[in-house]
């Protein structure tokens, strides 16, 4: 008998959209919600107000502008029923402009069903989204499980490890060197209005090492074909189930050797096409670049990567310079040559 996946402890959605109506934007996620299958709410609150019926009440009373609003952030939170629940905000000036926003929540609870709650809630998003993308300006959002994806790189324009994105082809463009390569990388196109586009990915898994498995090799791919510096990466949390697929693959970079007078750690490396250094790699040269010591406690203040052939460096290089390395290759009559961005 197969066993079930262990299911994430919750799972979040958050939706921006620039709007100045935030009655109407309350009363449309409501009406997604219910379109959406997620049910109807059973207590709600505001500020200074609450009940557990009658949330078009509720709705009614919301500012329509953001002179009604004034300086204040209005907000409807609200409880549904199996463990959804969510808040809709209202910023009447982000950064010049009014923003809404909708976040939604599943937490896992007792009851029988939680895996049929939890895979209705993510897809029930995605519709959710999608129905506001076609009434409102909705530049932003992210759909993801609570714990997982803390061992991938945070890429630009993803939430971390986001099942959905809302892109604009200019604004990848603006966002990556190689932006082939981040429509590649899995995703799949869900709807598109305003020239915006929902984008999804292995919606229909849960978290856990199934979903890390999924987007580990397409998020590192996305790395690598990102701008330089608009990649995040964090000191790795690798929970005892994912540590297989976090650690697997055969080292790329072996040591050369250690200067003690310059204090610097050298790594030679040769590839074949199709072949990348591993993530677990790049997180290992982190630790020693932040920590400024090799594992053996030696001082470093340079890490330098040496690659066989040029193509190899330049298809490497964004990660391993992002993170504070050294990036030389070797040329056809035998010289070294140092890449700088």
């Amino acid at each position: 008998m197969p066993t079930k996946p262990k299911l994430p402890s919750r799972l979040s959605f958050n939706c921006y959209a620039v709007e100045g109506d935030f009655r109407t934007f309350a009363a449309s996620v409501f009406e997604a919600v219910r379109e959406a299958g997620l049910a109807e709410p059973v207590r709600w609150s505001t500020h200074g107000a609450d009940g557990k019926a009658d949330v078009a009440r509720a709705v009614d009373a919301l500012p329509r502008t953001p002179a009604e609003a004034g300086k204040s952030r209005s907000y409807i939170e609200f409880d549904l029923t199996a463990g959804f629940g969510g808040m809709v905000q209202y910023f009447p000036d982000n950064q010049g402009q009014p923003t809404a926003r909708a976040g939604l929540q599943w937490t896992s609870t007792k009851v029988a069903d939680r895996e049929g709650d939890a895979r209705k809630f993510q897809a029930g998003c995605v519709a959710i989204c999608t129905a506001l993308m076609g009434k409102f300006d909705v530049y932003s959002a992210d759909l993801r499980p609570d714990s997982e994806g803390h061992c991938i790189p945070v890429v630009p324009l993803v939430n971390a490890n986001s099942h959905i994105v809302v892109v604009t082809p200019g604004g990848v463009g603006q966002a990556y060197d190689e932006p082939d390569r981040f429509w590649a990388a899995g995703w799949s196109t869900v709807s598109e209005s305003r020239g915006r586009r929902l984008l999804a990915r292995d919606v229909e898994v849960l978290g856990g090492p199934e979903y890390l498995e999924r987007i580990i090799d397409p998020q590192w791919a996305m790395a690598r074909a990102a701008k330089p510096g608009r990649t995040r990466y964090d000191p790795p949390t690798v929970r005892a189930e994912e540590a297989k697929i976090f650690n697997r693959g055969d080292a790329r970079l072996h040591a050369v050797g250690y200067s003690e007078a310059e204090q610097l750690l050298e790594y030679s490396c040769a590839l074949e096409r199709g072949q990348h250094v591993q993530g677990w790699e790049i997180y290992a040269l982190l630790t020693i670049v932040k920590e400024g010591k090799s594992t053996e406690g030696w001082p470093v203040k340079t890490v330098r990567i040496v690659f066989l052939e040029k193509w190899m460096a330049e298809q490497e290089k964004r990660p391993l310079l992002d993170i504070g390395c050294h990036v030389w290759h070797y040329q056809d009559d035998g010289e070294l040559r140092e890449i700088t961005e």
